[in-house]
């Protein structure tokens, strides 16, 4: 490593080679990294017992480079708490919730083509 790079402060390095990587991959935002923990990081987490969409928070730390946390008393929403695993059983419609919706009965979040392909997650 030459004298120059071991001057700068790590966090700055480690920031400018980060830009480096998304502007060679032409990334117009950062990726998300997901791992598990036991501990409760410093972060955004939906209130409990408040429905809030998960994806809402995953693009706030996509686009802003938040933190943000789920755990079984802070999943947000219930299809985010059944496809993170802390619900058995997805809302009753979740395919067509997922995708085009049920004209008059409920809206769709369009996340999803079809509901066929949303039952197949």
């Amino acid at each position: 490593m030459n004298q120059e790079k071991e001057d700068e402060p790590m966090a700055h390095y480690s920031e400018k080679l980060w830009n480096e990587f998304r502007e060679a991959l032409e990334l117009k935002e950062s990726p998300l990294g997901i791992y598990y923990t036991q501990d409760k990081p410093e972060g955004i987490t939906p209130k409990p017992g408040i429905q809030f969409c998960m994806i809402a928070l995953l693009k706030k730390a996509r686009h802003d480079g938040e933190t943000v946390y789920f755990d079984k008393e802070h999943f947000g929403c219930p299809g985010g708490g059944y496809y993170m695993g802390f619900l058995v059983t997805p809302r009753p419609g979740i395919e067509y919730f997922l995708s085009c919706g049920i004209p008059g009965q409920m809206e769709g979040e369009r996340y999803i083509k079809t509901p066929e392909i949303a039952r197949s997650y």
